[in-house]
């Protein structure tokens, strides 16, 4: 009997031993029908008790989808119609001045908004913390600024630091197929990876950053770019679909590891 013990104690260490039991800030996986943006985290680490708003510029909304294919993720899936956000309300609960990840699920055919956007025509923002150059991280998707990006994260406005997939890269994740975007910043080092719906990860780019992430007055805006100077029909808003937004105060890795 004790002998069972110890190799059923030594099974459970080498199966858990690598793994790590994160407890993520935010969650939002739009799988509840009533309640459609609920915050899905554990009761007692949720941001608010209600977590998100809605915002139009189209009046169409953001709606809630289980229409094949679904996100790896399993279940609904929000989708946004190019004028339409969801803004988590700010929170202390959501500066993140340390270790953290930020990781969701998109899908997306892209956006023409015709030559008279000009740099802006095909550019969209899945997500982003902050209000302005001080305290912002943008994701870009299909950004044609520096000869044409599929895919830009920055900080501080224009960006630095910044991690970026190569030159000619525009339309690389709009091909109707779901990628999982995942940011890790550890000891001040940021790393980007990009998952298939297999969930094979590929590096994108390191930065050293060492900045707090928004502020007690700063919200997550998701799908939305948020309050650019720009006018409201202009809001370079995302066009697709968006699942399983996760955003914890540790460093997680792809792997299942963290530190």
């Amino acid at each position: 009997m004790k002998t069972r013990v110890m190799l059923m104690v030594a099974l459970f260490f080498s199966l858990f031993s690598f793994r790590c039991l994160a407890e993520d800030l935010l969650i939002l996986t739009f799988d509840h029908p009533f309640k459609r943006f609920r915050d899905s985290s554990p009761v007692n680490r949720q941001v608010t008790k209600v977590t998100t708003s809605e915002g139009s510029i189209t009046g169409v909304g953001v709606k809630v989808s289980t229409t094949p294919p679904t996100s790896p993720a399993g279940g609904g899936y929000a989708v946004f119609d190019g004028g339409s956000y969801l803004q988590v309300k700010a929170s202390p609960s959501l500066v993140l001045s340390g270790d953290f990840t930020i990781r969701f699920w998109f899908k997306s055919t892209g956006i023409d908004r015709g030559t008279a956007f000009g740099k802006y025509r095909y550019r969209m923002h899945p997500l982003k913390f902050g209000k302005d150059s001080s305290d912002n991280l943008d994701i870009t998707i299909n950004d044609t600024d520096s000869n044409g990006r599929g895919l830009w994260t920055y900080w501080l406005g224009g960006g630095n630091p910044f991690i970026w997939t190569p030159e000619g890269t525009v339309n690389q994740f709009t091909d109707d197929r779901w990628y999982h975007y995942w940011l890790v910043r550890e000891k001040g080092m940021l790393t980007l990876y990009i998952g298939d719906d297999q969930r094979s990860y590929t590096l994108i780019g390191t930065a050293k950053d060492k900045r707090t992430l928004g502020s007690p007055v700063s919200p997550l805006k998701v799908g939305s770019i948020g309050s650019w100077s720009l006018p409201p029909a202009t809001c370079l808003c995302w066009l697709g679909a968006l699942d399983d937004i996760r955003i914890a105060n540790e460093a997680l890795y792809p792997t299942g590891s963290c530190k």
